[in-house]
């Protein structure tokens, strides 16, 4: 029993640090997040979206719900919320309501082939794009010979 315990706790680990394994030492350094904020060059980095994924892997065929929550603001217009892999590629723009907009928007992706995913979240106010998240997931599937 104790030995099952231990597996799931490591499996638990491995699981929350989002699939990657590393080792605790004075020499490691933890795993670089998998979710980054990009903005131009002009811009300072916003809180203004953020974008969830509840696993970064899913099996196939795959389905996915992703959070994006964006801060209401008078700025906001639309909302871009784009998945990319080498065989698939979906994309939906929301309509924002400036700052009376809902804080939670959520999208439900399904049916994706197997492979390597991108969503990319982008915030676009008056003036053009206000911020852009992106975080990357894998749908894993049986492996075919082609």
């Amino acid at each position: 029993m104790r030995h099952q315990l231990t597996g799931s706790l490591v499996a638990l680990q491995f699981v929350l640090s989002g699939g990657s394994l590393w080792a605790q030492n004075a020499h490691s350094r933890p795993p670089e997040p998998l979710t980054a904020p990009v903005t131009a060059a002009s811009q300072k980095p916003s809180d203004d979206l953020a974008l969830i994924l509840p696993r970064r892997v899913v099996p196939a065929p795959g389905y996915i719900r992703s959070v994006i929550r964006v801060t209401p603001s008078t700025e906001n217009r639309t909302l871009r919320v784009e998945i990319d892999s080498d065989d698939y590629f979906r994309s939906s723009e929301i309509q924002l309501d400036g700052a009376s907009a809902p804080m939670s928007h959520f999208i439900d992706w399904k049916q994706m082939p197997p492979g390597m995913y991108a969503i990319t979240a982008t915030l676009i106010g008056s003036e053009g794009t206000r911020a852009t998240r992106q975080t990357r997931f894998r749908v894993a599937g049986p492996i075919l010979a082609r």
